[in-house]
């Protein structure tokens, strides 16, 4: 289940306290050898090493469910590719990561020749008070 980590608790409440909007910038996309989907997201992770970041790049779209919550979208088409991943971040415009989520293995696969690629969406929504704000 995604959460929103310690880092990011800090960065939605320092921005929040000085009256500045919380800016989610940037999706990042690991796969990270024997991670376990199935347990809890570890609320002080941090961003994973180099070598197991697949794929980062801007939030495609963001829109408000309501006051509390707001959902980020990306999406990638056949043009992007190969990797595999799962884990799935969210950082702020400045850098820190905010939220993360275990997913099991999502295998991404570019057009390549006569071999159809596919295309994936990923919506992560997260609540915080007055996160229109």
């Amino acid at each position: 289940m995604p959460a929103i980590i310690n880092s990011g608790v800090s960065y939605i409440t320092s921005r929040q306290a000085a009256s500045q909007p919380v800016a989610v910038a940037e999706f990042v996309l690991a796969n990270i050898s024997g991670l376990d989907h199935t347990q809890p997201v570890n609320l002080a992770e941090v961003m994973p090493a180099a070598e197991d970041i697949v794929w980062q790049g801007a939030v495609t779209r963001a829109g408000y469910i309501n006051p509390n919550a707001v959902v980020y979208s990306l999406m990638l088409g056949s043009n992007v590719g190969d990797f595999d991943f799962n884990w799935i971040g969210l950082r702020s415009a400045t850098g820190e990561l905010i939220a993360v989520n275990y997913v099991p293995v999502i295998e991404k696969r570019k057009t390549f020749g006569t071999t159809q690629g596919n295309n994936i969406t990923r919506n992560f929504m997260i609540e915080f008070s007055d996160a229109p704000d």
